[in-house]
Order: structure tokens, then C-alpha cells, then sequence
């Protein structure tokens, strides 16, 4: 009596290994593509909405040692990309701040910020100054969506 039966292999480890080598390189390959067939983001775009995300948030924080912003006559210097975007933003934001504050007569408030895209950073500096007080802002903000990945 003959059996027509058949032996099943299974794979060995080195097998298996150098498949999933092989996909991981593919895996690779396909993500190298789609980074380089995509353009690098607007540096204006990238930077109005970092300034947005990371700076904006803290902004009442940073007025508080000059009195808040409500009542006040403010003076805006902007430098960089996507300051005429950002300008608008900002104004919102501290008119929302100046509605909110307790009226009162206070000093006038010169805001200087000037930024620029370096690499994958966005670095901002400037001051924020009062007739009593001037606080410096120095700091460096990652710039997310350049390649569209993180």
C-alpha cells in the first residue's frame, strides 16, 4: 500500500530571518520614497503654526509680571516668517487677554519678537517691555510637519 502523503516543511529560522529582513528593508525603502517625493512644508505655515501651538499658550503667563494686557496701549515689532499671518493671531489672542483683565490704567506694552527657521527648529527671540520691566524670550521650538511623519 502505497501513501501519497506529503511532508510539510516548515521554514527554518534563517529563513524566516532573512524574510523579515527583507520586508523591513522594503518598509524602509517605501518611507525614504514617500519623504522624498514630498516638499518640504512652507516655512511661513510652519512657523505661524508653531508660534501658534507653543508661544500663544503661555502668553498670559508671560504678561503677568507687566500688569496683564487690559488697558493698555501695545506696540507689536515682528520679524520672521509668517509674521504677517501671525500678526492677526496674536492681536486676537490679546485682545482676548486684554477683555478678560480688570481695567485699569497701566503702562504702555512693547512686545519685540523676532524668529527664523533653522533645521528642524524654529527660533524665537525678543522681548516683551514695560516702562517698570522688559522680560527677554530666548527659546527654540521643534517645527513638526516638515515631512509630514512627526
Amino acid at each position: 500500500m502505497t501513501t501519497d502523503a506529503r511532508v510539510r516543511r516548515r521554514p527554518s529560522r534563517r529563513a524566516l530571518l532573512g524574510a523579515g529582513v527583507l520586508v523591513l528593508i522594503g518598509l524602509q525603502a517605501l518611507v525614504w520614497l514617500v519623504r522624498a517625493s514630498r516638499a518640504p512644508a512652507d516655512p511661513e505655515r510652519l512657523a505661524t503654526a508653531t508660534l501658534e501651538r507653543e508661544f500663544l499658550p503661555g502668553l498670559a503667563a508671560r504678561l503677568a509680571p507687566h500688569g496683564g494686557a487690559g488697558g493698555r496701549e501695545l506696540v507689536l515689532d515682528l520679524t520672521g516668517p509668517g509674521r504677517d499671518a501671525f500678526r492677526p493671531r496674536l492681536q486676537a489672542e490679546l485682545d482676548a487677554l486684554a477683555a478678560a483683565a480688570p481695567a485699569g490704567e497701566q503702562m504702555p506694552l512693547h512686545i519685540s519678537l523676532a524668529w527664523s527657521n533653522e533645521g528642524y527648529a524654529l527660533y524665537l527671540d525678543g522681548s516683551i517691555r514695560s516702562l517698570r520691566l522688559e522680560t527677554f524670550v530666548d527659546e527654540r521650538y521643534r517645527l513638526r510637519g516638515r515631512w509630514g511623519f512627526w
